[in-house]
């Protein structure tokens, strides 16, 4: 029975991109219809999606960066709780991230680059709206669903990469269920599906490819790959600035001690023309966001974040980790796991470890310092999404590194109740049982695997 389900898993993952592609035909009706339809009756591009998303219809249907087109009379914006038919209006611009200037523009404080990555899909919604009929105004129906689709494919090219970094160092089996326990045991699918026009899928598959690229490209140093590893540094800043704290993945890489960090910088001076192609690369990519932001402020760079910003005295390190409200641990305890694993890397994937241990630290304290540290509603804590591929293989070499069969089993059932109740509560997320934020012990206790109908917005006092 063992040896079947090995070579289960074992042909699941030598044959995972042809089943990639199946998903990528299929996956998306199904999540349409089940969401969106029926489910949750509402556009996908809405809430911070709109800031993201603006940039598309802004340039090719309006000409008009200065957002002023968002306000008008006809003006079909999607947002909020409602469907497609919602109007934008001045009122609400700050609350949507639209800051007006003293030039009379409205300044999109959200990168571009989740609107750069999507204008394939952008242009395939334009394609479907003259064929089949419909407003060509860059909101409607087949617009919507062509980025929804888009996030989708980034998801799955994410996990195309995952399981190709996990494969070099894990068995099947462990490669498979890693898989599953990081989808679906975190809030990782909802943010693939539900919501997943915000930014943090594109990261979750940006980070994931470079931390796939980092072992090649050292291992080469060749014009080819400090193309790509410096062209996805770029978009991985292009689409949230923040997180230009894993392109110090490939510095500390393989490196075990001071000397051998020494011996990596020394490898980057000699070979200063690849290391300087990347960088020409990554400033190419990133250049759209700066000219963008000369034209809208009159600056070349600046804070789009106006009024936000970060508190690197008072970082909220226990709330962000633990906390009811939006700890990591306590919504996803199934990372606990993660962050054993990255310790037992020095067995398998080892060269991983210090890398790892390294920017999570870094990002648990730029996210801590942030002065919503909850980051708004969400479910579970969305701003570690990003580098969920990172968490992945710390995972790995935590399910890796049990021998006994007694063990094994203990850690699976532990897992499969960790998942189920991930999954649980993502749907009391869904069907607005879950508060999106300010969750406290009492709301937890009382909504508690349970999906009563008089239980759903049940929080709305709270923001009376």
């Amino acid at each position: 029975m063992k040896d079947k389900f090995g070579s289960a898993c074992e042909f699941i993952v030598r044959n995972f991109e042809k089943f990639i592609v199946l998903l990528i035909i299929i996956f998306p009706l199904l999540i349409i219809g089940l969401y969106y339809s029926k489910l949750v009756k509402k556009a996908p591009v809405r809430e911070d999606a709109v800031g993201y998303y603006a940039y598309l219809p802004a340039i090719f249907r309006y000409k008009d960066l200065s957002f002023n087109f968002m306000i008008s009379e006809d003006h079909p914006y999607t947002g909020g709780v409602n469907t497609f038919e919602r109007k934008f209006n001045p009122g609400e611009a700050e609350i949507m991230g639209f800051h007006k200037q003293e030039n009379g523009k409205y300044f999109d404080k959200y990168p571009i680059g989740v609107a750069i990555l999507l204008v394939p899909f952008f242009l395939l919604g334009h394609l479907l709206t003259v064929v089949f009929g419909g407003q060509l105004n860059g909101w409607s129906f087949f617009y919507q669903y062509s980025a929804f689709f888009g996030g989708i494919t980034y998801f799955l090219l994410g996990l195309i990469f995952l399981k190709r970094i996990l494969k070099e160092h894990f068995s099947p089996k462990v490669v498979l269920f890693t898989m599953v326990a990081i989808v679906f045991g975190t809030n990782l699918f909802n943010y693939a599906t539900y919501e997943n026009i915000f930014s943090h899928v594109y990261s979750f598959f940006l980070i994931t490819f470079l931390a796939y690229l980092t072992p090649k490209w050292l291992s080469e140093m060749d014009l080819k790959y400090s193309l790509a590893i410096g062209t996805n540094v770029g978009f991985i800043v292009l689409v949230r600035q923040t997180n230009v704290i894993f392109v110090l993945l490939p510095l500390f890489y393989g490196v075990e001690s001071l000397k051998g960090l020494k011996d990596r910088v020394m490898t980057f001076f000699k070979y200063w023309k690849v290391i300087l192609i990347s960088i020409i690369s990554s400033v190419l990519i990133f250049l759209p966001q700066i000219l963008y932001w000369k034209f809208a402020s009159g600056h070349w760079l600046t804070s789009s974040y106006e009024g936000e910003g970060f508190s690197f005295l008072r970082p909220q390190i226990f709330n962000v980790l633990f906390s009811v409200g939006k700890g990591l641990f306590f919504w996803s305890p199934i990372l606990i796991f993660a962050v054993i694993g990255m310790f037992l890397l020095r067995k398998s994937a080892r060269k991983y470890f210090v890398a790892s241990i390294f920017v999570l630290i870094l990002q648990i304290y730029l996210i801590s310092s942030w002065w919503c540290w909850e980051f708004g509603w969400s479910f579970g804590h969305r701003a570690f999404i990003d580098s969920f591929g990172i968490f992945a293989i710390g995972l790995a070499g935590f399910y890796s590194a049990f021998k006994k069969s007694w063990k094994k089993s203990v850690i699976f059932v532990i897992s499969l109740i960790f998942i189920f109740l991930s999954l649980f509560q993502m749907v009391q997320y869904w069907l607005r049982i879950l508060p999106p934020v300010w969750t406290t012990w009492e709301d937890y206790k009382k909504i508690f695997l349970r999906l009563d109908k008089d239980l759903v917005r049940f929080w709305e006092d709270k923001f009376e």
